[in-house]
């Protein structure tokens, strides 16, 4: 499990080299990853009601790990979308605002 959330980490940290957006990549993958999942339920001739979300995001979560290309492919879906990007650019001008909070007030304890 530990290397799992390793390779899922490396992968995040690779695409977040050119978008500083973890948490719209993040939601994105998972995305994908539970549409992928879904299809392949549907495939084997299943029902989506036969599943809990619980079930859908533990899954998900399964397949993420198995196909860390996501985040690529994530991260280049926020790219090509305007509106998807428009949301990286916000999330990336909150962290740093959120960072630059931080480290004022750590200044300030000091």
């Amino acid at each position: 499990m530990a290397e799992a959330q390793q390779r899922i980490h490396d992968a995040l940290k690779r695409a977040t080299a050119a978008l500083d957006c973890p948490t719209a990549l993040m939601t994105l993958a998972r995305h994908k990853a539970c549409t992928a999942f879904k299809a392949r339920w549907l495939a084997q001739g299943r029902k989506l009601a036969e599943l809990t979300a619980g079930d859908v995001r533990i899954a998900a979560e399964e397949y993420l790990n198995k196909h860390p290309e996501l985040f690529q492919q994530a991260a280049e879906t926020i790219k090509r979308s305007r509106k998807l990007r428009k949301l990286a650019e916000r999330e990336t001008r909150e962290r740093a605002r959120c960072a630059k909070l931080s480290s004022d007030a750590q200044r300030l304890m000091r």
